[in-house]
């Protein structure tokens, strides 16, 4: 009686494991413009080595992504402390399509590399393709400093693939002929017994 039990346990575990619409599970990833860091040189006049502007280009792959729950952009910048020891400002200029997207000019203050802004990059993520872009121009406001890295941290939503039909129905009949088998096998014995 008590294998009778653990059988039906088992197989009502299996149908409960199979027959649950697919869930989806939050994971996290990051994403860079360039794998290591640099050191672009810029200046707010764009003279001689230095640029005024910067296209930043972080691509990603959404092949996977159910929703977004979140998505930080940051740019880590240094100041150079060469020509003018302080009042370095940078300036996104433009996300995507988006010009003037309302962010404001921040201080490069530091000597060190550091991550500038934390910009909610929602809006401008798409899901579903394996070959996205985020595209973000930097500018060079006032001063001059360095231009690093820029940083996507994507918090989403993965969908399990749904188990395909046939390989379910056939865990289901597999399930049943065994617990339909092991049932008609208890009853020979409580016959006999």
């Amino acid at each position: 009686m008590k294998n009778l039990l653990v059988s039906k346990v088992i197989f009502f575990l299996i149908l409960f494991y199979f027959f649950i619409p697919g869930q989806s599970s939050a994971s996290q990833i990051t994403f860079f413009d360039y794998e290591y860091d640099h050191a672009i040189d810029m200046s707010e006049t764009g003279s001689l080595w230095k640029d005024q502007y910067e296209w930043i280009r972080i691509d990603y792959d959404s092949i996977d992504w159910e929703s977004i729950n979140s998505a930080t952009l940051s740019i880590k910048l240094s100041d150079d402390f060469d020509l003018f020891p302080a009042f370095e400002f940078a300036q996104i200029e433009q996300i995507e399509t988006d010009i003037f997207p309302g962010l404001f000019v921040e201080e490069v203050d530091s000597k060190s590399p550091s991550w500038y802004w934390n910009i909610d990059a929602v809006s401008y993520l798409n899901i579903g393709d394996s070959t996205n872009t985020l595209d973000i121009l930097l500018q060079a406001e006032q001063g001059d400093f360095e231009y690093h890295n820029a940083r996507l941290i994507v918090d989403y939503n993965e969908t399990n693939e749904p188990v395909p039909e046939p390989a379910t129905v056939l865990l289901l009949v597999i399930g049943l002929t065994w617990l339909i088998m092991y049932r008609k096998k208890f009853k020979k014995i409580d016959i006999a017994g």
